[in-house]
């Protein structure tokens, strides 16, 4: 499943070593992200006269002075916003709004207005499909890539969209920028490497330094700035010299990734912090306190059969670098103890730590087999394999690497699968379910996944939990960016029935059903400002309560067996913009 979350390893509490010089450190803003799954992290970016800061939380942007003051939010977006770029003017930014009809915009943040960045006519060329796009310092030119195949095509086009310089380059670069001399670095990725390209596509003689996330040059353009891996495995941000001999300075040292430069003409500096915790935890089912049930990264909770074990998805997945490599990231499937005196500080056991994403499992009611989702061996699909280790996992889907699969769940009665994966063939993407026969005593499949036809029903799946006497689906929907209903659905497919209509901007939160089949769980924005549990009782007034209420997000609810528990992940996703003064 794609972006199940985007994490960059941070202890809870965990405090900033600050540059040579702390008192040139300010924090401007936090941005607070909606939810670790199927989201970005927030972008920001800073104007050339470094009085505003820019900054994205999926679909919705945002400006404020660096100094402090008033946010004002812009238009938003149709889907998530993928690249930020202030244009010289200080006053014009360009955002790519991830709309394949309409992807790049220009907005004027003194009217809160926007239009399309280039006329129709223009698109006589492929400028609608440009990444990342940078402008020069004067304005008159705009660089960009354009990825095929396992080339890049980096192109540079006047600021109208109008006349065209194309160079192809056999290796992906990313995060084209502009030094004050009007020469281009980038990002360029080969022989299993990303490092820095100055010039951008240039292969250089001296060793190449590894580098993540954006980049961007000083004001006098002496000196480049780039986010570098330490020996922790986290970015810490540096200054390099572009001319031999100069000396490269660290500027940062928090315990936790920063990257993203960007930097004003007075030499201000503006970069992002990840800070990231996940834990999965347990209240009881008719609300109260929330308590650990593992002291490590972790999130994605199921229950065994007996209520025993939770398995649980755990690892550091870190945004910036394992994403670049996604699908092969630190995401591994493990097992800890239920009842437990202390909460877990590691795995009991670990089901599965391929190079690439594994999480989501569940067991087979007779506790025999596990059904997993993984990205091992080029796929995107669900594996099989015996619970008590025994056997190697078995492909039990074949949807492919592209397919973005959910998290898999098995029938009261044993006999069926179900979870929600793209469509083959349908463009746009999006989620429908699917049905697989299993035979739990054997763990041999009986049907191949179909989907579940639904009459007259487009909206976007995001999950699917079964009913417990196994002949109907219930399943999780969105429409728009917060509008959410959950459905109920024969298991051979039909007409859906609404059940409860509720709006969160957390569009991958997850549900379930208690086992008696009186009541479901949900996640939603509460009054407190958090996304906090709920529970919603399936009768004629579909009455909801609120289960939780401390001051901490909540997602991926999970009822125990027994009805008694609901494990859950506890979790904060947020981006600290910090700037750093010029010396």
């Amino acid at each position: 499943m794609r972006a199940i979350f985007r994490i960059c390893l941070g202890l809870a509490g965990a405090t900033a070593l600050q540059p040579q010089d702390p008192g040139r450190l300010t924090l401007v803003t936090t941005a607070h992200q909606f939810g670790p799954v199927g989201n970005r992290d927030p972008l920001g970016v800073m104007s050339p006269s470094g009085e505003w800061l820019a900054y994205s939380v999926a679909y919705r942007l945002y400006i404020q002075r660096t100094v402090g003051g008033p946010l004002a939010e812009l238009p938003p977006c149709r889907a998530t916003i993928r690249h930020l770029a202030w244009l010289p003017d200080d006053r014009t930014l360009a955002v790519d709004c991830g709309d394949p009809q309409a992807r790049w915009w220009t907005y004027d943040t003194a009217t809160k207005t926007r239009h399309p960045l280039w006329p129709e006519s223009s698109l006589q060329i492929p400028l609608a499909k440009l990444e990342q796009l940078a402008w020069s310092a004067d304005g008159r030119k705009v660089a960009g890539v354009l990825h095929s195949g396992n080339e890049t095509e980096l192109w540079i086009v006047n600021a109208d969209g109008s006349k065209r310089e194309v160079q192809s380059i056999a290796a992906s670069l990313t995060f084209p920028a502009w030094a004050p001399d009007s020469r281009l670095a980038c990002l360029s990725f080969s022989e299993g490497k990303q490092s820095l390209s100055f010039p951008c596509g240039v292969q250089s003689s001296e060793p190449r330094i590894a580098a993540y996330g954006s980049i961007a040059f000083s004001a006098d353009g002496k000196r480049i700035y780039i986010g570098i891996p330490n020996a922790q495995g986290t970015l810490d941000l540096w200054s390099r010299p572009i001319a031999n001999g100069g000396a490269e300075t660290q500027l940062t040292r928090f315990a936790s990734d920063t990257y993203a430069p960007s930097v004003a003409r007075s030499g201000t500096l503006l970069l992002k912090r990840s800070d990231y915790r996940t834990f999965v935890a347990a209240v009881p089912a008719n609300g109260g306190s929330v308590t650990p049930l593992a002291l490590f990264q972790s999130m994605t909770p199921s229950w065994s059969p007996k209520g025993d074990q939770v398995a649980l998805t755990f690892g550091s997945w870190r945004r910036v670098m394992d994403d670049f490599h996604y699908p092969d990231i630190a995401q591994d499937i493990g097992l800890i103890s239920s009842a437990g005196p202390t909460p877990a500080l590691a795995p009991a056991r670990v089901v599965l730590a391929s190079p690439s994403e594994d999480q989501g499992l569940c067991w087979s009611p007779n506790g025999k087999w596990m059904v997993l989702h993984s990205h091992k061996d080029l796929s995107d699909d669900l594996w099989i394999q015996p619970a008590d280790g025994s056997g190697e996992p078995k492909l039990l889907t074949h949807f492919g690497r592209a397919s973005e699969t959910d998290w898999p769940r098995w029938s009261a009665d044993g006999k069926w699968v179900v979870v929600a994966a793209y469509k083959h063939g349908e463009r746009p993407q999006r989620h429908v379910l699917y049905l697989i026969g299993v035979d739990q005593a054997t763990g041999s499949t009986t049907q191949a996944p179909r989907e579940v036809a639904l009459e007259g029903f487009a909206e976007e799946i995001t999950h699917a939990e079964w009913m417990p006497e196994s002949d109907r689906i219930v399943f999780q929907a969105f429409r728009g960016n917060n509008r959410q209903t959950i459905y109920v659905v024969s298991r051979s497919g039909g007409r859906p029935t609404p059940l409860f209509h509720f709006q969160s901007e957390q569009h991958v939160a997850g549900i379930s059903v208690s086992p008696d089949g009186q009541w479901i769980a949900y996640v939603a924005p509460a009054s407190d400002g958090y996304l906090q549990l709920f529970r919603v009782r399936l009768a004629a007034n579909n009455s909801s309560e609120q289960l939780t209420f401390d001051p901490s997000n909540k997602t991926q609810p999970a009822y125990s067996p027994d009805g008694a528990r609901i494990a859950l992940t506890v979790w904060n996703y947020d981006a600290q913009f910090w700037t750093i003064a010029p010396e």
